[in-house]
């Protein structure tokens, strides 16, 4: 897979997605190339590398290990896909919805909860 430069889509966010796809089609299953590596391999700066990789790490695909190197998580791919409903998200973190002024639950509410 290779980079589009004529592509508007923001190189860090193509090369991310080149990432996603190789570790999810198991191409890197350990530990994933250096930013020096990643660099050289797709001509871009080391800071469209590091936007990439944080990217993977705050989604919990990648893992970064102090002086180790950046590493495949160890959660098994379908906990990355695990979608959840809005309201069970909301429930899970205890957000509670405003609608002017007034708390929403599931029992006052306008809105279906599912």
């Amino acid at each position: 897979m290779e980079l589009d430069f004529e592509n508007p889509i923001p190189l860090h966010a193509q090369l991310k997605t080149i990432l996603e796809d190789q570790i999810l089609e198991a191409y890197y299953k350990d530990k994933i190339p250096s930013e020096r590596e990643l660099m050289d391999m797709y001509s871009v700066s080391r800071s469209t590398v590091r936007e990439a990789v944080s990217i993977l790490v705050r989604g919990g695909i990648l893992e970064k290990r102090h002086g180790k190197g950046t590493f495949v998580s160890l959660k098994p791919v379908q906990e990355w896909l695990k979608m959840i409903n809005f309201t069970e998200t909301t429930k899970s973190m205890r957000i509670k919805l405003l609608d002017h002024g007034r708390v929403l639950t599931p029992e006052n509410s306008r809105c279906k909860w599912f």
